[in-house]
C-alpha cells in the first residue's frame, strides 16, 4: 500500500536521537519542556511498534492509539481499583492487549489493504465510544475520567511533576527500541518485509502469510499497550478524549513524515507531533490545517520521510569493505536432501478450471530424478498455472500431483516447501532494501526452528543459529557463482541476470530436490542466458538437482534440457527429447510457426 521502503540497518541513527535525549534530560530544562519531551517519548513508543506492522509490511493500521488507551486504562484502573503492583499491571493490560489484537488481527490479516485499514480505524472508533459511555462504567468512570494514581519506586518520583518519569519514559523507548530491531532484523522481520514484496512468494519460501501478519499486529499492539504507562503517567488524568480515534491517524501520519519502515523515522515523527502543537498554541484550525498539509506533502513528495533523506545521504558516503561482514560458507550443510531414484515428480491428468475455461486440461508430466525437464509452449498454453499446482499456490480442479512419492494436491506452500520443493519466478521479487545475502536467509525460512522470544532477546540468544544461516545463505551464493564483492550490495542496485540469479540461490539455499524455474531467461542478453545455463546444468550434475524449467528460448531448451514437454491450451502435444521434440510438425505450428522453425528461437 505504501512506496517507502523499508530501511535496513537504522538503528545507529536511533541510538543517536535516543543518545540526544538523554542528554536533553541531564540538562535544567523547564517542566513544561520535560513533560513534551515526555509525551513525546510515549507516542514514539507507540509509533515503534506500529511501524513494525504498517512500514515492515506495507499494511495501514488506523487504530494503533486505540491500544495505548487499552494500556493507560488497564494500568490505572489496576492500579487504582484491584491496588495491584504497577509491573503486574503493566504485564496485564500488555497481555490484554495480545488477547484483543489476536481476535481481531485473526480476522484482519485475510484483508487486503483497504480492509485493514477501515478495520483498524473502526475498532478505534468502538474503544472511544466505549471509554466514554456506560458499558464499562466502574471501570473507566466514563465521561467523568479516570485519576491516575501517583507512583513512586524508593525515592524514585514517577508522577509528572517528578524528574524520574523522564527517564522511565526514555528506558522504555530505549527497549522498545531495541526489541524492534531484533524483530525486524529477525526471520519475522525479513519475511514482513517479503510479504510486503509478494505474497506468494513469500509462500513459496515457506511463509506462512498471516500468522507472519498476526504475529506483527499482535507486537504493535503490545508495545502500544506499554506507551500507556508514561503516558498515562505524564497526564495524570485519563478522559475518553484523550483516546479520540482521530489520534491513531496522528500516530501513523508520525511514521510517514518521520519515515515509514525504519526505527529512527517513528521517533523523528514523534517529536515533530509533539513539539509542533505547543508552537502553535492558540492557531486554532490553522494547526488542525497545517498537520493536513504536512501529511499531503510527505505522502505524495517525500514518502521515505525525513529519515529518508537522511537515509539517502547515508548510502552516498563510502565505506571500505562494504556495510556487512561477510560469513563463511557452510558447504557441509548446505547439500541439498538426498536425489529420489526414480521420478521426483509424477503429475497426472492434472485439470485446472477457472469459470468454465480448462487452463489445464489432463495434463501429465513425470520428472526424474536429477534432471532438466523443460516445460514449453506459446503464452496461455498453462506452463506458469502447472507451477502454481506443483508449489501449491493452486489447487487442480482435478488429478494427483505427487512429489516424491507423497501426494502434495492439497497440501499447502509451507508444506510443499518443507518437502524440499523450490520455486522463481519470471520476475525475481527480491526485497530491494535488504542485500543480496539478508534476501538469500529468506530462502531458509522454513529449514530450522526458530523462536520468538530468541528472536526478540537478540544478539547471544540467536548468535549459533544465525551463523549457521548465514553460512548456509554463503554456499548458496557460491554454488551459483556470485561473486562475494556483490553480497552486501542492495537487491535493488543489482541488474536483471544478477537478480535471477540471486533468486535461484534464494530458491535452492534451505536444500531442494525440485526446483521450479519460471521464465529464468526472460529479458536477458545471450551472455547472461549462456551463464544461467551453464549454472542449470552444474547444478543438476554436481548437486543431482532435480529441476522443470518453463522457458521460451529455444536454444536454452536444447541445451540445458534432458526432456522437453510441450503444452498448447492446456494439454501435452509433445514430450521427449529436445531435438525430436522441437522438430515435431506439431510443435512447431503450435509453438514455433512454421516460418520461425529455423530461427530456433520463439517469440515470446
Amino acid at each position: 500500500m505504501f512506496a517507502a521502503r523499508a530501511h535496513g540497518h537504522t538503528l545507529p541513527f536511533a541510538l543517536a536521537i535516543l543518545a540526544v535525549l538523554a542528554g536533553l534530560g541531564l540538562l535544567p530544562i523547564d517542566q513544561g519542556m520535560r513533560f513534551t519531551v515526555v509525551l513525546a517519548m510515549s507516542w514514539g513508543i507507540a509509533a515503534v511498534g506500529l511501524d513494525l506492522f504498517s512500514g515492515y509490511l506495507g499494511l495501514a493500521n488506523f487504530g494503533g492509539f486505540a491500544f495505548v488507551g487499552i494500556g493507560a486504562y488497564g494500568i490505572t484502573a489496576l492500579r487504582s481499583e484491584a491496588h495491584v503492583n504497577v509491573v503486574v499491571a503493566l504485564l496485564l493490560t500488555m497481555a490484554l492487549a495480545a488477547l484483543l489484537a489476536a481476535v481481531l488481527g485473526a480476522a484482519m490479516v485475510q484483508l487486503q489493504h483497504f480492509g485493514a485499514a477501515l478495520t483498524t480505524f473502526f475498532f478505534a472508533f468502538v474503544l472511544f465510544n466505549v471509554l466514554g459511555g456506560n458499558t464499562l462504567d466502574p471501570i473507566t468512570h466514563s465521561e467523568n475520567g479516570l485519576a491516575v494514581p501517583p507512583l513512586s519506586w524508593g525515592p524514585l518520583d514517577l508522577t509528572a511533576n517528578g524528574p524520574w518519569l523522564y527517564w522511565l519514559a526514555w528506558a522504555m523507548l530505549l527497549a522498545t527500541v531495541a526489541v524492534t530491531s531484533n524483530y525486524a532484523n529477525s526471520r519475522a522481520g525479513r519475511a514482513l518485509r517479503l510479504l510486503k514484496r509478494s505474497e506468494p512468494v513469500a509462500g513459496t519460501l515457506g511463509v506462512r502469510a498471516r500468522l507472519t501478519k498476526l504475529g506483527a499486529f499482535v507486537f504493535s499492539a503490545v508495545v502500544a499497550a506499554a506507551a500507556g504507562l508514561p503516558l498515562s503517567l505524564a497526564l495524570g488524568y485519563l478522559a475518553p478524549e484523550t483516546f479520540h480515534f482521530g489520534n491513531s491517524i496522528t500516530l501513523f501520519a508520525m511514521l510517514v513524515v518521520g519515515g515509514i519502515g525504519s526505527l529512527a523515522g517513528p521517533l523523528i515523527g514523534a517529536l515533530v507531533f509533539t513539539a509542533l502543537p505547543q508552537l502553535m498554541q492558540g492557531a486554532g484550525a490553522a494547526e488542525a490545517l497545517l498537520f493536513a498539509a504536512i501529511f499531503l506533502v510527505f505522502v505524495i513528495a517525500l514518502p521515505d520521510g525525513l529519515f529518508g533523506l537522511l537515509d539517502a545521504a547515508w548510502r552516498r558516503v563510502p565505506v571500505p569493505g562494504g556495510r556487512l561482514g561477510r560469513p563463511r560458507p557452510l558447504a557441509a550443510v548446505a547439500d541439498p536432501p538426498p536425489p529420489v531414484e526414480g521420478d521426483v515428480l509424477v503429475a497426472e491428468d492434472v485439470t485446472v478450471v477457472f469459470g468454465g475455461v480448462r487452463a489445464l486440461d489432463g495434463v501429465s508430466v513425470r520428472v526424474r530424478g536429477g534432471t532438466i525437464h523443460a516445460l514449453v509452449g506459446p503464452n496461455g498454453a498453462g506452463k506458469t498455472t502447472f507451477l502454481n499446482c506443483v508449489s501449491g499456490l493452486l489447487r487442480p480442479t482435478g488429478g494427483r500431483i505427487a512429489v516424491a512419492g507423497r501426494d502434495v494436491g492439497r497440501s499447502r506452500t509451507h508444506q510443499i516447501r518443507g518437502m524440499g520443493v523450490s520455486r522463481t519466478f519470471q520476475n525475481p521479487s527480491l526485497v530491494p532494501d535488504l542485500s543480496v545475502l539478508d534476501n538469500v536467509r529468506l530462502g531458509l525460512y522454513g529449514s530450522h526452528r526458530w523462536s520468538v522470544a530468541r528472536d526478540l532477546a537478540g544478539g547471544w540468544a540467536s548468535r549459533g543459529r544465525h551463523r549457521v544461516v548465514d553460512g548456509l545463505a554463503a554456499a548458496a551464493l557460491e554454488r551459483v557463482g556470485l561473486p562475494a564483492a556483490r553480497w552486501d550490495v542492495l537487491a535493488s542496485e543489482l541488474s536483471l541476470g544478477e537478480q535471477k540469479v540471486v533468486d535461484i540461490a534464494r530458491a535452492i539455499a534451505g536444500g531442494s530436490r525440485l526446483l521450479l524455474l519460471d521464465e529464468p531467461t526472460s529479458g536477458l542478453g545471450d551472455d547472461e542466458i549462456a551463464r544461467v545455463a551453464d549454472l542449470l546444468k552444474r547444478l543438476r550434475t554436481e548437486h543431482r538437482l532435480s529441476i522443470l524449467v518453463v522457458a521460451h528460448n529455444v536454444g536454452f531448451v536444447q541445451d540445458t534440457s534432458d526432456t522437453v514437454t510441450v503444452l498448447d491450451f492446456g494439454r501435452v502435444i509433445a514430450e521427449g527429447e529436445p531435438d525430436r521434440v522441437i522438430a515435431d510438425p506439431e510443435v512447431m505450428t503450435a509453438y514455433l510457426g512454421v516460418a520461425e522453425a529455423g530461427a530456433g528461437v520463439a517469440a515470446g
